[in-house]
This record gives C-alpha cells, sequence and structure tokens, in this order.
C-alpha cells in the first residue's frame, strides 16, 4: 500500500471524543488530506507554499505524454509523498518504484500496468454518474481510492455530497475528491461524512484555491455517520425510554385497580 493510501485508510481509524476526554488518536489530529497537483517543477516559493499547504503533491501529465520529472520532484520534496497523474499514453517507465513515486492517478483509460506497480499504489479517477456496479469493479481490482471529478457537479448543492457517498460505498474505496471552487470548512465536514478523505487541487495556475481548502479542513469537524447515527439512536431511546416509563406507570396504576375490585 503506497504511503498515501495508508494515510488515507488511517483516518477513518482515528478515535473519537468520548465523554469529556479523548480515546485513542484525538479528533483533532485528524484532518482531510490534501493532494496538491502541479504541471511543472514549482519554484523555491511555490513550493514552500505547498509543502505547508498540502499532505502530498502530484506531477500532471501533459496529454504529449511527455516524460514526468518525477525524480526530481521527489528529490526537492523531501519526505512530503509524490504522486503522478498520468495522461492517456504515459510511459510506466517513468513511475517505477526507483523513481520514489508513491502513487498514480490514471482514469479508466489508463494503462492495466499501472495496478502492477511495485511499491506504487493506484488511484483511479471516474466522472460522477458512473453506474455502481463499475464502481465495484474498480474497487474489486485493488485499486487504493477513487478520484472523483467534479467538473460537472455543483459544489453548492447536496448532489455532491450523495455522490460521494454512492462512489464510496459501491467502491469500497477512500474517495479523492477533485476540488476546483472554494468550500467552507461545514462543507468539508459535510464531504468527511459523505466518504471523502481527501481533496485534490490543481495548484498550477494559483495558491489561493490550495490555501483555503487548507484552512477549510484545519477547521471542520470530522463526526463519522456512525457517530451522529449513535447519537439519534441515543436521543430517540431516551425520549422513547421517558415515554414508555409514563405508560408503565398507567398500566401498572390499571393493574392495581382492576386487583383490588377483584379483591371486593
Amino acid at each position: 500500500m503506497s504511503r498515501t493510501a495508508d494515510r488515507l485508510h488511517a483516518l477513518r481509524k482515528m478515535s473519537s471524543p468520548i465523554g469529556f476526554g479523548i480515546s485513542g488518536s484525538s479528533a483533532g489530529v485528524r484532518r482531510m488530506l490534501i493532494l496538491a497537483g502541479v504541471r511543472k517543477i514549482p519554484t523555491k516559493k511555490m513550493l514552500s507554499t505547498i509543502c505547508g499547504s498540502a499532505d502530498s503533491v502530484v506531477i500532471i501529465g501533459n496529454s504529449g505524454g511527455g516524460e514526468l520529472p518525477l525524480r526530481k520532484m521527489v528529490g526537492l520534496a523531501g519526505d512530503m509523498a509524490v504522486g503522478a497523474r498520468l495522461s492517456k499514453g504515459a510511459r510506466l517507465t517513468d513511475v517505477l518504484s526507483d523513481s520514489g513515486c508513491d502513487f498514480v492517478i490514471c482514469d479508466t483509460d489508463g494503462p492495466t500496468g499501472a495496478l502492477a506497480l511495485r511499491g506504487v499504489g493506484c488511484f483511479v479517477e471516474v466522472i460522477p454518474n458512473v453506474e455502481s456496479n463499475r464502481l465495484r469493479a474498480i474497487g474489486d481490482l485493488g485499486v487504493e481510492a477513487v478520484v472523483l471529478s467534479t467538473a460537472s457537479l455543483d459544489m453548492r448543492t447536496l448532489t455532491v455530497a450523495i455522490e460521494c457517498r454512492r462512489v464510496r460505498t459501491a467502491s469500497g474505496k477512500p474517495v479523492v475528491l477533485r476540488l476546483e471552487q472554494p468550500v467552507s470548512s461545514d462543507e468539508v465536514g459535510v464531504l468527511w461524512r459523505a466518504g471523502v478523505s481527501a481533496l485534490f487541487i490543481d495548484a498550477s495556475d494559483g495558491l489561493d484555491l490550495l490555501m483555503s481548502a487548507r484552512a477549510a479542513a484545519d477547521g471542520a469537524s470530522y463526526e463519522s455517520l456512525q457517530s451522529l447515527r449513535d447519537s439519534s439512536v441515543s436521543i430517540g431511546a431516551h425520549v422513547a425510554n421517558s415515554s414508555n416509563s409514563g405508560m408503565e406507570e398507567e398500566e401498572d396504576g390499571d393493574e392495581e385497580d382492576g386487583g383490588d375490585e377483584e379483591e371486593e
């Protein structure tokens, strides 16, 4: 498993607050990952900003299928994981394990060999409304994550969260959402509950979206769907018990009255 995929999975295993204390890893440490895409080796200043805002950097291949400067990027990124977004016709020799590449992203037209790279994870990118059976097949093939494009989605509507949840449920894999417009911390929290574990942002044309996404992710509340369900069940049980308690008292009173009549 790639380092990035390992972190995606670990995020969902962190413990949540219990009572007034913290059990296991602090929920405050949990935060959605940010993948920053670049189309060429960034300047020193730009790289410094990326390293301060992102968790992984992704070299985005051009449509011409030119050589990816992975080894150079890996050398500059230090401890940060480096991935590659493969364009159609890209050469897998660019991303072999000796390049230092942590994972590749490709769509379903990508090379079959991407699933056989040793030590390199494979993330598959899909468009919205892909059939659930196809998503299940993608998950069954052993990909490490599914990247969901938002090109045709309105980030201001519930459709995004619903689609993210469908992709997560059908594929059984962490969802990485391609982000093309700013989001708030509240929206990040909703995306988290929908199954999104990371945001993928093309930072080639500027860093504003990357930095705003980092701020939103840092300020989000990472509450799981299970904890929300548990809260609802707890509240429902409390209300039900209160109602049943009153009914039981009335029933007990009726039984006592009936008993007195029988004694007479």
